[in-house]
Order: C-alpha cells, then structure tokens, then sequence
C-alpha cells in the first residue's frame, strides 16, 4: 500500500471525468517537469478493475490519478463531509520501489455520492486527509493510503460518472 512520508504545497490540478476512462486526474506542480520514467503504482484485480497513480521517480510526489476499470460500484444519496484537511500534495515512499510499474492486487470501490466520488481501499478509519483544490487523500494512523476523493461534482460530471460506471 502506498504511505505518506510528506506534503507539498498545492499546486494546480486537472479532473477529467470521460465516457471511456470514467476518472482522470492530473497535478501541475510548480517545478513544471517530473523526473522520468514515473512510477505507476496500480491496484484492483487488474483484470476487471484497475486504478493507477503516477509517481514521481524521484521526489515521490503524485503526479496522476486514472480510474481505468470499476467493477464494486454503488450510488449512496449523501453529501460528503471531509472534516479537517490539510492542505497540499502527497508524498509517497517510493524507496522500495525499483521498477516501472508497481501491481499492488486488492479490491476496492468506487461510491458516487451527491457531490463527491470516493474510491475506498480499505474499511479503516481515515486518521489523516490531505487535500489539493478537489481531490482528498485520507491515510490511516500508519499513514497508509486508505481513499482518494474528489468533491464538488458538477451535475454533468455526477451524471457522466454514473453512466461510465453503469449505476442508476
């Protein structure tokens, strides 16, 4: 699982939300360029459903966030309310990582609330949220990712994300 070692400072980010990949996201942070190649850490089956972030290969910082592949995905008629967040960019430890791609195989879900969509990766209770612009990272007590969640969907987006992932 992905741990946070630091934050940075927010920067500008770019949500896409598509009839074909259901959620992309892109950070721009000041230094203009990432170190290439990234890493890209990637979870789900692989197979029926798959979400990849893009690391920075040296700084650690993220980069991307894709929703290629959804397959537990359910609507709850709630507006999200992310209590404190800091604010900034995540860090993570990548020192163990020594390839390109990192498969990290465990199921998650995707939750399409009223305002927000929430990909949750694990039942713990997030202890720590940081947050750029719309986009939340909640991490448990040992700074372990737990979800990603980006707030403040537009109607055509909250429409859009409920047709790419077949949910009423």
């Amino acid at each position: 699982m992905l741990e946070l070692i630091n934050i940075t400072d927010e920067c500008r980010v770019t949500i896409e939300f598509d009839d074909y990949v259901p959620l992309n996201v892109e950070w721009k942070h000041s230094q203009g360029r990432y170190n290439l190649p990234l890493i890209y850490w990637r979870t789900g089956d692989i197979r029926k459903s798959l979400i990849e972030i893009g690391i920075d290969s040296i700084s650690g910082v993220v980069c991307s966030m894709t929703l290629v592949l959804s397959s537990d995905n359910s609507k709850r008629n709630d507006i999200l309310d992310m209590g404190e967040v800091m604010r900034g960019c995540p860090v993570f430890d990548i020192s163990s990582f020594n390839v390109k791609y990192i498969d990290y195989v465990q199921s998650f879900s995707v939750i399409v609330l009223n305002n927000a969509v929430l990909i949750n990766f694990s039942d713990e209770v997030a202890f720590r949220n940081v947050g750029n612009n719309d986009v939340v990272f909640s991490f448990d007590k040992e700074d372990r990712l737990q979800s990603i969640t980006v707030c403040n969907l537009s109607k055509e987006d909250h429409a859009k994300i409920k047709r790419t992932l077949n949910i009423d």
